[in-house]
């Protein structure tokens, strides 16, 4: 049995996803089902206001990790992070040339499904605190099980770098670890500067999960967003797993978003 605690983000319409779960992880992890703050159980306009300033702000302070990211989608793709960072800060671009040749970068309202995410992911960051365990998984009801993820996870969590704060288990956005890329214990890639793949699925470690209460940020960006803006407002010890542990099912096509509406 699975020792670390396994958090489950989960908007209970999506009766089919915890049933999946249920079955995968039966007899070797006992999920705990986060299901408070539904999408239209809560007050949206007193957990979220649209703040378009503030929103620049955040996503202006790492527009490199942004950038970067879609060009090792492209033609970067097998380029180290840190040298797709580089090329990227080499352009010294304006908030101006930003949102002018990366409009999707602007800012833009979030829907109440991706409201609740993030209240959701802040949950899960309490429910580490209270825990004695040193670490948790964080994962989101999309998350998708391979025939090794959890053979290949009890290796992974034997293995863990001493550093980390966050490990990215399911990948995502065509993102992956290349050779160049700062490699510990064979399975675990540095990410630095820091940023997420998508918030699908991570190990994140307890004195992380209190220092990221401790800068209690105002719900603005949707959560794959949050998570890369406070890695960097906080300083964090990143990293991606590869191979994955886990697949990232929206993603994947198997299941449909549920942060549209």
């Amino acid at each position: 049995m699975l020792e670390c605690p396994f958090l489950v983000l989960h908007y209970k319409k999506n009766l089919e996803r915890k049933a999946y779960l249920e079955r995968a992880l039966a007899g070797r992890v006992i999920p705990m089902f986060i299901e408070d703050m539904d999408q239209g159980e809560f007050p949206l306009d007193q957990a979220y206001r649209f703040d378009p300033a503030l929103f620049v702000q955040q996503i202006m302070s790492v527009k490199e990790c942004m950038i970067a990211g879609t060009l090792k989608q492209g033609r970067l793709r097998n380029w180290p992070w840190a040298e797709c960072v580089r090329v990227v800060r080499s352009l010294h671009l304006t908030t101006e040339q930003t949102l002018r040749d990366h409009p999707w970068l602007g800012p833009q309202p979030l829907t109440p499904g991706e409201v609740s995410l993030v209240l959701k992911h802040r949950i899960a960051w309490e429910r580490i605190v209270e825990q004695d365990s040193d670490y948790a998984i964080v994962a989101e009801d999309d998350v998708v099980l391979f025939d090794h993820s959890l053979v290949y996870l009890s290796t992974v969590l034997a293995k863990l770098p001493d550093d980390f704060d966050y490990i990215d288990l399911a990948g995502g956005v065509g993102l992956s670890a290349v050779r160049g890329d700062p490699v510990v214990n064979s399975h675990f890639f540095k990410i630095d500067p820091p940023r997420d793949r998508t918030s699908c699925c991570a190990i994140i470690r307890k004195r992380f999960a209190h220092r990221m209460l401790e800068a209690d940020p105002r719900v603005v960006l949707g959560s794959d967003w949050m998570l890369t803006y406070l890695f960097n407002a906080i300083g964090a010890n990143v990293y991606w797993a590869e191979p994955l542990v886990f697949g990232h099912g929206s993603q994947m096509q198997i299941y449909r978003s549920n942060l549209i509406t």
